[in-house]
């Protein structure tokens, strides 16, 4: 359980830190007229959820990997 939470700790740290980079990136040549930037980080993020569901109910991924990454980085 420990060795769970420190990998959902460090997806999480990295996944805050891409979602301000998107998020900046898309405000900058988007502008700040609509929130683009968080659209766009949560339909990508809906999406890789969507396929990371995909992939683990075809039994593609690590069993470690799904909490790392759903929990933590999406």
């Amino acid at each position: 359980m420990t060795h769970q939470l420190v990998w959902v700790g460090l997806g999480g740290a990295l996944g805050a830190i891409a979602r301000v980079l998107v998020g900046v990136a898309v405000t900058e040549r988007l502008g700040i007229l609509l929130p683009y930037g968080t659209l766009v980080v949560n339909l990508s993020g809906c999406l890789l959820l969507g396929l990371l569901i995909g992939a683990m109910e075809a039994q593609v991924v690590h069993p470690g990997v799904p909490p790392a990454l759903t929990v933590g980085f999406l």
